[in-house]
């Protein structure tokens, strides 16, 4: 078995390679002892938010919020809108808005996770 600085290490190396896919599915989602620093949690969802949002989808259904800094990863959810990289008119794999909803849901489910309920309404 893995202790979490071993698996903290193997992934900055994976990381470090951009080999994300190949990591991702082996991180552990439970709570190890001692845990796992919520930056390993971050790194792979902020690759995400940007590069391959469904994935991101899959991940936050998948990782509880208490794996990392849900302001965190909200942050980076924002800036995609503010910064105009999701719009709700673009267009990913032929369906209008996929990434936008993606980002959107995402953004009023952590918000609720982070104790942010009245804020999560506009999402």
């Amino acid at each position: 078995m893995q202790t979490s600085q071993q698996w903290e290490e193997w992934v900055y190396v994976f990381v470090g390679k951009n080999k994300f896919d190949e990591i991702t599915p082996f991180i552990p989602t439970t709570q190890m002892k001692p845990p796992l620093k919520s930056e390993i949690y971050e790194v792979i969802l902020a690759h995400y938010i940007t590069r391959d949002r469904p994935r991101v989808r899959d991940l936050l259904e998948q990782w509880s919020p208490h794996l990392f800094d849900v302001r965190s990863v909200t942050n980076v959810l924002e800036s995609q809108l503010k910064y105009r990289d999701v719009r709700q008119d673009s267009i990913e794999d032929g369906q209008m808005g996929r990434d936008w909803h993606i980002i959107m849901e995402a953004l009023g489910k952590l918000l609720v996770a982070g104790g942010r309920p009245r804020e999560a309404l506009k999402y």
